[in-house]
């Protein structure tokens, strides 16, 4: 996986999508953690969830740099993108529900929000593992059900958090405890 996605990060036809990043670190996370949790279990559990909450802050703040221009601000990408042509069922009802004003309004607010909240992720970082696991599956699945075809960078997002969480509560001695009893 980690190798397909380097691949597809240099290839002419595929440079430019986020989703090889995303799946390329993800990669490289889980070969980690698959070396160093044989290894030293402990330091896995200790250095894992941070490093998860890294790669997420550098996903996030990685889509949000991108973003911080007056287009994304004003709302153009969004709303030519999605709000105005994708077939994507929630862009076909708010068509069908505002006039086009209130629609261009919809997605400028929608695409503010975006960028604040890809900003604030970049914070992930530095929040409590079991938080920040729980924002980013939160982010994830907001950035998966606001648009049906983000799932292949959504995944790997949520999958990264989710082991961050597992390392985060292994690596707490009384819940490990309580696992035993």
């Amino acid at each position: 996986m980690t190798l397909s996605a380097a691949v597809l990060l240099v290839h002419q036809a595929s440079y430019f999508f986020a989703t090889w990043i995303v799946v390329f670190w993800a990669g490289r996370f889980l070969a980690w953690l698959a070396w160093s949790g044989m290894a030293d279990p402990e330091g896995a559990g200790r250095k894992g969830p941070f490093l998860a909450q890294l790669l997420t802050a550098f996903w996030f703040l990685g889509g949000a740099a991108g973003k911080w221009t007056a287009g994304y601000w004003a709302g153009e990408p969004f709303h030519d993108l999605f709000f105005a042509h994708h077939p994507y069922a929630v862009y076909a009802l708010l068509r069908a529900w505002l006039d086009p004003e209130a629609l261009r309004v919809v997605a400028t607010w929608f695409s503010r929000g975006v960028v604040v909240v890809e900003t604030a992720m970049a914070g992930v970082a530095f929040l409590p593992a079991r938080v920040a696991s729980t924002v980013s599956i939160a982010a994830a699945l907001g950035m998966w059900l606001s648009t049906g075809d983000l799932y292949d960078v959504a995944g790997p997002v949520i999958g990264t958090a989710l082991a961050a969480r597992i390392l985060a509560a292994a690596a707490r001695p009384e819940i490990a405890g309580r696992r035993e009893r």
